[in-house]
């Protein structure tokens, strides 16, 4: 449920905040930035919803999701919306 992934994003930005994140979700989130911060549609730090670019697997053209990266980045469960994680 997409919920409960903003809520483990965010959840886990907090924990980061305050030093106590798994060091496994904060190797992933590390991970997965690096692949955000050279994305054709990020925005600052958001996905950028207006932004469109083409999906690894299916190939088709679809827009940004609009979620804060600093925290989608740390929700295991989310993926890109262009398939890349």
């Amino acid at each position: 449920m997409i919920l409960k992934e903003i809520y483990d994003g965010w959840g886990n930005l907090i924990k980061d905040k305050l030093k106590i994140l798994n060091p496994e979700i904060k190797e992933i989130g590390k991970r997965r930035l690096l692949i955000c911060d050279v994305c054709e549609i990020r925005t600052k730090d958001i996905c950028n919803p207006l932004k469109k670019g083409i999906h690894t697997i299916t190939g088709k053209l679809v827009n940004g999701c609009g979620c804060a990266l600093s925290a989608k980045v740390l929700s295991p469960n989310s993926k890109c919306p262009l398939g890349k994680f």
